[in-house]
């Protein structure tokens, strides 16, 4: 069951039986059983695209932090952020060493791969790095001074570089579309909260989205979101 589970953690949203057995590697019939006792009980739902992640997993994802405020302060910010440069825009928070998508604003035609409950390596994303460079170094290192064992070897030090780089910017991480295979660019800015605490992170992407030139907007927005926060 874990395995299958684990086939939604990377894929698109909805994954087919055949898709799910594939990325298992486990045999169609099994897997056919294993899904159909996950929608039984919650975990899995099935319509005519084919299935996705149940409410059973976004309840028990809930308990884990409740982030209402933030959502809350954040949503019209983002909406209006989406409208101004037609990008596809998130809202993110660090758990761990990863970033949990906490909303996202853009239809599905925007191609951007992303959804709402998905995590991503915070080493390894826009929110992640505008989060992290947020954070005093040190902090960085602790957080990942134990290698993790299920996921690619981290170069630190080149993350150091980065979260440098998104320093000197004023704190806004960015990602050309050079990097990514989809051609999609991106740009982050962390959320601080009136107190000091850094309380997540929101970003802008798509194709033809030019970073340095939607710095200053997703910089002015996550301000206007830690602002609306002492509310």
């Amino acid at each position: 069951m874990t395995e299958v589970l684990d086939a939604f953690a990377t894929g698109p949203d909805r994954l087919t039986l055949d898709d799910v057995a594939a990325h298992t590697a486990l045999p169609r019939s099994t897997v056919f059983r294993i899904i159909r006792q996950l929608v039984h009980l919650g975990w899995l739902d099935h319509d005519p695209p084919g299935y996705r992640l149940g409410p059973r997993v976004f309840g028990l994802a809930a308990r884990q932090r409740d982030c209402s405020d933030l959502r809350a302060a954040a949503g019209p910010v983002l909406h209006a952020l989406h409208e101004r440069l037609g990008a596809v825009t998130h809202l993110g928070v660090l758990e761990g060493r990863q970033i949990r998508y906490l909303d996202k604003v853009g239809g599905p035609g925007a191609g951007v791969p992303s959804a709402v409950g998905r995590r991503a390596s915070a080493a390894r994303t826009v929110l992640g790095w505008a989060v992290l460079a947020a954070m005093p170094p040190e902090h960085v290192d602790a957080l990942f001074a134990d290698p993790d064992p299920d996921s690619t070897p981290l170069d630190v030090n080149r993350l150091h570089a980065r979260l440098h780089r998104t320093r000197t910017a004023h704190g806004v991480a960015v990602s050309a579309a050079e990097r990514c295979p989809m051609g999609i660019a991106s740009a982050a800015a962390p959320i601080i909260a009136p107190d000091g605490t850094i309380t997540g992170a929101i970003s802008a992407a798509g194709r033809g989205l030019h970073p340095p030139h939607v710095a200053p907007l997703i910089s002015a927005a996550a301000r206007r979101i830690g602002e609306r926060l002492d509310g």
